[in-house]
């Protein structure tokens, strides 16, 4: 019986090390040459009315620290950059990404353009060494003072240790 529960235990293990970490979150920002944005702990709600269909959208902050999302110039072509998740200065823990692609940029609402781009997940450093993933970003983004809200949303794989 004992070496039953050794043997469950190491499969528990086995799956917590390849499961995946996920993230959505608002940041806010500035995007001029590449983009530096940060967002708090928060709740995303999207609800949808059950007698008219109508689409409720809302951002909470909850207690709790921030990440930050930084972008090389995306107009250059292929972007690149990091995440970071806490605060905490001995424990950095960074994903590292680059585009699959050219971002995609429509106007949008006057003085705005709505710009998209998807990021493959090269690895990163403390939880994040050796991590995998894609990350999509999807900015409305003002063309005058380039401030930018931002909803990223990851899938991370963390590397099996």
């Amino acid at each position: 019986m004992k070496f039953a529960g050794i043997i469950a235990l190491f499969a528990l293990l086995l799956i917590a090390q390849v499961s995946s970490f996920q993230f959505a979150l608002q940041m806010k920002g500035y995007c001029t040459q590449g983009c530096q944005l940060k967002g708090g702990s928060q709740t995303v709600t999207t609800t949808i009315s059950s007698s008219d269909d109508a689409v409720k959208f809302s951002v909470a902050s909850v207690i709790g620290t921030y990440a930050t999302f930084n972008i090389s110039d995306p107009s250059t072509g292929f972007s690149k950059g990091d995440m970071s998740f806490g605060t905490h200065l001995a424990r950095t823990h960074t994903v590292e990404f680059e585009a699959f692609n050219p971002a995609t940029q429509i106007p949008g609402a006057e003085g705005m353009v709505v710009v998209n781009d998807v990021y493959n997940v090269k690895g990163g450093s403390g939880a994040f060494d050796g991590a995998t993933g894609m990350i999509s970003a999807t900015a409305s983004v003002n063309t005058t003072s380039g401030y930018s809200e931002t909803f990223v949303y990851g899938v991370i794989f963390p590397k099996a240790h």
